[in-house]
């Protein structure tokens, strides 16, 4: 299988083959294609192909669907709500869809998950007019929610109703699940607003943008100054990630960070675990689980207010480890998520589930 996820200005892709997957990355141009299909070695044997497509809108409200020529249409209707992302999303899948029309192709969403939101957590109080065009909370990172929470029933045989899942990384948020659906998340109608990240501010006034402007700054500066050098860039001097952060120890400008990742994770599990009545299950999903444990204790030991009682002793790392003894009363789970085998295994599943019903 060969996937791809757009990272403008570069495209990145994996292919599986066998028990030695590949994954690279391009510039996206005009012959990102060609280059792609350069690079790999076995394009007479893929099964299929699968495209991530980071804001469905109101038009792709499925996790997983199947994508053909005449389904991009709808591809290219969610162009305005993220542009540069869904716009390489519906050109790539263009470019593969003619050269390789004989295999399935799949379309993963990954606001799909959160289609289901409740109103009164999806809308926002504006005018009709507003909603009539859009203007909403859609959530994101609903594939790599959707896979922990299905982690946790699996390690809780079924006993976990209520979930708090906490994706940690350079753009960390926050769901509540309960039975399977979200009642909550952090992300809204793009991912500035939430939890602060690598480059966006996080939940911000927008009278904010007002005063920006009335100072002289155009629109399009504001939007790039509040989501692409923000968050622990602004408050760094330069890009970070994660992992900078938490590791910093003398500067300080990086321990705040630090801290204010921090509260914002607290603050957040304590809306959705009070929006759900309570809580059975904490999952933290991680592309870094080692890396992270640290961190992700200190969240839990703050969170014994709500019957969380971290392990004693050192955690061995494991792609799922459990955070907490016999006798807490929410167990923790911290899982290593590896969004290429998660979105495979999805795609996987549908082609194999399509085949059963056929």
């Amino acid at each position: 299988m060969l996937l791809f996820d757009p990272e403008p200005p570069y495209l990145r892709w994996w292919l599986s083959e066998g028990e030695c997957p590949r994954e690279g990355r391009c510039l996206s141009g005009a012959d990102r294609a060609e280059r792609v299909a350069r690079t790999i070695s076995q394009t007479a044997a893929l099964k299929w192909i699968g495209y991530l497509l980071h804001n469905g809108g109101e038009v792709v409200t499925d996790p997983v669907s199947r994508l053909t020529p005449e389904g991009l249409d709808r591809v290219r209707q969610t162009i305005e709500l993220l542009p540069e992302h869904n716009d390489l999303t519906c050109r790539v899948a263009q470019e593969w869809l003619a050269r390789r029309p004989e295999i399935p192709h799949l379309l993963l969403c990954d606001t799909g998950f959160f289609w289901h939101l409740p109103p009164e957590a999806s809308l926002y109080a504006v005018p009709y007019e507003l909603r009539k065009h859009g203007v909403k909370r859609y959530g994101g990172y609903g594939l790599c929610h959707q896979w922990a929470w299905q982690q946790v029933e699996r390690l809780q045989d079924g006993r976990a109703a209520r979930v708090v899942s906490v994706y940690l990384g350079d753009h960390t948020n926050v769901a509540a699940i309960r039975d399977g659906l979200p009642l909550e998340t952090t992300i809204g109608f793009s991912m500035v607003e939430g939890i602060i990240s690598a480059t966006a501010c996080g939940d911000i006034d927008p009278t904010v943008v007002f005063q920006m402007q009335s100072e002289g700054m155009p629109l399009e500066q504001i939007r790039l100054l509040l989501s692409s050098k923000s968050g622990f860039a602004g408050l760094l001097g330069k890009r970070a990630g994660l992992l900078e952060v938490l590791n910093a120890t003398s500067d300080p400008q990086a321990r705040l960070a630090k801290e204010m990742l921090r509260y914002g994770i607290l603050r957040h599990i304590g809306a959705c675990i009070a929006v759900m009545g309570g809580v059975d299950a904490l999952v933290f999903a991680t592309p870094h689980p080692g890396a992270c444990l640290g961190f992700i204790a200190e969240i839990c030991r703050a969170l014994a207010c709500v019957g969380v009682r971290p392990r004693i002793g050192p955690i061995e790392q494991e792609a799922a480890c459990e955070l907490t003894d016999a006798a807490s009363l929410v167990r923790a789970f911290c899982l290593g998520y590896n969004k290429w085998q998660v979105l495979a295994g999805y795609g996987s599943a549908f082609l194999t589930n399509q085949g059963n019903r056929t």
